[in-house]
């Protein structure tokens, strides 16, 4: 996942905290698959500076790849109401068994 894509509602708080402040971080865990050990949690933390699309192309673009994914989610990634933001990486945390945490930074390359 070299940029996570998402789209919030305009009007949502979330949106216009991103606005202000691009500096963001997603976490992504398992939690509730495996609830009965905290030692059997798996998590990934990204880190990076979000934006809004705003030209036509990258919007099309993104919003494609979105929908292609979550093809149940289309009216609503297209709809006015929406905005679509793309998280430019910085760094990537995995956590495995609790403590175990191991940081990587993509190349600017992309690779």
């Amino acid at each position: 996942m070299e940029h996570p894509v998402f789209s919030p509602s305009v009007q949502t708080r979330k949106y216009s905290e991103i606005i202000e402040n691009p500096g963001v971080s997603i976490l992504i865990d398992k939690r509730s698959r495996q609830p009965e050990s905290i030692n059997l949690i798996r998590a990934v933390t990204i880190t990076g500076r979000a934006r809004p699309l705003e030209n036509p192309a990258e919007l099309e673009y993104w919003s494609g790849i979105l929908a292609a994914r979550h093809s149940y989610l289309e009216k609503f990634i297209k709809s006015p109401s929406s905005g679509l933001i793309l998280v430019q990486t910085a760094e990537y945390f995995y956590v495995r068994r609790f403590q175990e945490v191991y940081r990587w930074i993509p190349q600017k390359n992309g690779s």
